[in-house]
């Protein structure tokens, strides 16, 4: 287990290739957009753009910064497995935080290499503009679930100790408001401004940056956590059965 000064450490160097990773992106996408080139175009054949721009790119698939994200939340997953199953042998409510928070975060990595929230929006954005009435019900239940789940992480992230509740609380809002927040916000620039503008290109690339560095918060609360369980004592001690003389 990692012990808390390579936690820090090694979640230092994952924030700073965060940082590096979209900084290139972000200078790429902003030469290509002044060279005149669209990404709108993207899917065409032929496709004029700056060279490297479909790789290091945060807006395209398949790419570095995919797989990186998705390396990291795979990693993030392992660590709070880990801290699940030390704090499981103490309190079996905080192993539940912990495996409810690696579920979550191998089902982003998941979704993060097959894009498939990506794939499901144009659908569902179809299916609201006719107005049909199951994909109405569809989002009012995963609404409902969504308040379900967030009311009993709430409860459960009350049990974990107080420095390591606040930084996983702190994890998910930047978390959920990069995910749930700039992302509106870029959909709504990207039907206003298209996609090839520079206030599409900011948002988006803080909304992929504040998702990596949340990420990198919730690895080092979980590793650190981790390691502070793997050092304390025991809570119960073994007790030695009394001597017993032996009959002859």
């Amino acid at each position: 287990m990692v012990m808390v000064g390579s936690a820090r450490r090694l979640s230092l160097q994952f924030a700073a290739a965060a940082v590096v990773l979209n900084a290139v992106s972000l200078l790429l996408r902003l030469v290509n957009l002044a060279m005149g080139h669209s990404v709108a175009d993207a899917d065409r054949p032929g496709w004029a753009h700056l060279p490297g721009l479909s790789a290091l790119s945060t807006d395209f698939e398949a790419n570095v910064p995919t797989w990186f994200t998705a390396s990291l939340l795979v990693l993030c997953a392992a660590a709070c497995r880990g801290a699940g199953l030390l704090s499981s042998t103490r309190d079996g409510r905080q192993g539940r935080v912990w495996t409810l928070l690696a579920i979550g975060c191998a089902a982003a990595s998941l979704d993060e290499l097959l894009k498939v929230h990506e794939r499901l929006e144009p659908h569902a954005r179809q299916a609201l503009d006719q107005g049909s009435p199951l994909m109405v019900v569809a989002l009012s239940g995963a609404a409902v679930v969504l308040v379900a789940l967030s009311v009993v992480g709430v409860r459960l992230l009350h049990r974990l100790p107080r420095t390591t509740r606040r930084l996983v609380a702190l994890a998910g809002a930047i978390y959920l408001g990069a995910v749930l927040g700039l992302d509106a916000v870029n959909g709504w620039l990207a039907d206003l401004l298209t996609v090839d503008s520079v206030s599409y290109i900011l948002v988006s690339s803080s909304e992929e940056l504040l998702e990596m560095l949340a990420v990198t918060l919730l690895f080092f609360a979980a590793s650190s956590h981790a390691a502070a369980l793997g050092r304390a004592p025991a809570s119960t001690q073994c007790v030695e059965a009394p001597h017993q003389p032996v009959s002859r």
